[in-house]
């Protein structure tokens, strides 16, 4: 089955990933939240969806609570596109990585790109970028 196959039946929903359109930004964080208990030490979790992303899907009344989040260096799952050939098994993402993706795309008015994978951190620097633009 060639690629450009695959992808169009993804986009047909002949595979029933979930899409951008079943999450907002604060219950895709809790989604990729790890509760107490859940998959013990070990972090091979991982959210499986399609990534298309509206450029108005971060709305600004979710602003606040996500700048309230991009400090938050709690593990989470990472993101994982059903094309992707790799599963990161070895590593995790933060809360307050994709509370910063999110508000970045707000901010930009651009579309959220996690590509095939992604494991976002915490990025102190760009925080405070975001802090210093959301205060004005």
């Amino acid at each position: 089955m060639s690629t450009e196959t695959t992808t169009e039946q993804i986009k047909q929903k002949k595979y029933n990933w979930p899409e951008p359109e079943d999450y907002t930004p604060l219950s895709f964080i809790e989604e990729v939240r790890i509760r107490d208990g859940e998959h013990g030490d070990t972090l091979f979790r991982v959210l499986t969806m399609i990534d298309k992303f509206s450029n108005d899907w971060v709305k600004r009344n979710d602003i606040d609570t996500l700048m309230n989040l991009i400090q938050s260096t709690e593990k989470c799952a990472c993101f994982l596109n059903p094309l992707s050939s790799y599963i990161p098994i070895d590593d995790y993402a933060e809360i307050g990585g994709f509370a910063r993706l999110f508000i970045q795309s707000y901010k930009e008015n651009q579309p959220i790109d996690l590509g095939l994978y992604l494991c976002p951190k915490v990025d102190k620097l760009k925080n405070e970028e975001l802090t210093q633009w959301w205060r004005k």
